[in-house]
């Protein structure tokens, strides 16, 4: 994949940060944080626990292509606002149940309402970003995540000095502000340009690779953070508040890494930079498979999150198909996300119950090199000029 050149100058800022800004108000508590152990505390083993998060996937990618199908038909806002709706609804739920089957309910409801989303999301932010897709979207995701400094550990210390009740309570607010400013904006309009008949672009080599790839790193992301928090509290026998910690300061380095994730892949190319995601993280997980040391846990996990693949994957997007097919390209993508994310939980949660972290955190290390290997083919096709198909 060749090189995009582009610069800051070519970036709507101004339209990145009003269309992050609905979405960094509900950033500012981190649910999933207490989640896993939440669930294990009314009642989910290893293996339940990541059969709740897959069924969570499942519905997220039919969320996530039912809203890359709708948006061009009621525009991204009204999607952005059912969204957040549902959201406020599961939050309420579960507030006032301690039963795991209305916590499973809830969980799979937050996952759809985020699918639904996303694919409005993310094509807002390609139209926004100009020539410079992957330095917008690392602008734009840095802008959406930046509460995440201080969230973690605000979530952590909520939780352990008033009750997880209190984080469900606190992010069903949060999400009332956000639907109230998408409810007082008067642009509701949808895109009327679709066309099917240019949705040969969804059966190149490319976009195929892209796919395929996207489904194994999905595999291992969607796998990874439950039991990497469960491990934390559960085993490793730490506090709330430590891992808030420990994820605030990773999420520091998140912030600049996306920013610079995006520089990256505008300089050594959007396919190169996707594929060195699998190769850091995957030395990563290997680290952290081998010692349960608190510091090496740490540095492993802040090594982990020193690049990211969404500027580099999401800017691939950008460039496979016309702008009129964003949505439903953005969604097919975060259908073959959700398809690993489903398959991660479960089958990484049934080895590290039958074999322990050490061999689900290395498997893990396996996937990711699975990942590199498909991403690195994305290298050896020519770019397509999507504005001449």
């Amino acid at each position: 994949m060749e090189r995009l050149e582009g610069s800051l100058d070519s970036i709507d800022v101004r339209g990145l940060v009003r269309i992050s800004a609905l979405f960094t108000i509900i950033e500012f508590v981190r649910m999933d944080i207490i989640m896993p152990s939440y669930l294990a505390r009314l009642g989910a083993d290893p293996a339940a626990l990541g059969l709740i998060y897959s069924t969570g996937a499942g519905a997220r990618s039919i969320a996530r292509v039912l809203g890359g199908i709708v948006m061009s038909l009621v525009g991204w806002k009204r999607l952005v606002a059912t969204s957040f709706l549902i959201r406020i609804l599961s939050y309420l739920l579960l507030s006032y149940s301690n039963r795991l089957e209305c916590a499973t309910i809830a969980i799979i409801s937050i996952s759809a309402s985020r699918g639904l989303e996303t694919p409005a999301y993310l094509s807002a932010i390609a139209l926004a970003s100009g020539s410079a897709v992957a330095r917008g979207f690392g602008l734009a995701l840095s802008l959406r995540m930046a509460p995440g400094i201080i969230a973690p550990l605000l979530t952590g210390l909520i939780a352990e000095h008033a009750s997880p009740i209190a984080v469900f309570m606190i992010s069903g607010t949060l999400c009332l502000a956000s639907l109230v400013m998408v409810v007082m904006s008067r642009n509701w309009e949808g895109t009327s340009n679709f066309s099917f008949k240019r949705c040969k672009h969804f059966l190149s080599q490319q976009f195929a690779l892209l796919l395929i790839s996207t489904f194994t790193l999905f595999t291992a992301v969607g796998s990874f953070r439950p039991f990497f928090y469960y491990w934390i509290t559960d085993e490793l026998r730490q506090g709330y508040a430590t891992l808030g910690v420990i994820v605030t300061v990773s999420e520091i380095l998140a912030l600049f890494s996306r920013v610079y994730s995006g520089v990256l892949a505008e300089r050594i190319g959007y396919s190169t930079a996707f594929a060195l995601v699998g190769v850091v993280r995957s030395l990563s997980l290997l680290a952290m498979s081998l010692s349960s040391s608190l510091i090496v846990v740490v540095a492993s996990f802040l090594t982990l999150r020193s690049i990211m693949a969404a500027p580099s994957r999401n800017a691939l997007i950008s460039r496979m198909v016309p702008k009129e097919l964003y949505g439903v390209a953005y969604a097919l993508v975060g259908l073959a996300a959700d398809m690993g994310g489903a398959l991660g939980p479960a089958l990484i949660g049934y080895i590290i119950g039958k074999y322990g972290f050490q061999i689900g955190f290395t498997t893990l290390a396996a996937i990711y090199l699975v990942f590199t290997a498909v991403a690195l083919q994305l290298k050896k096709l020519r770019s397509i000029d999507v504005e001449s198909c």
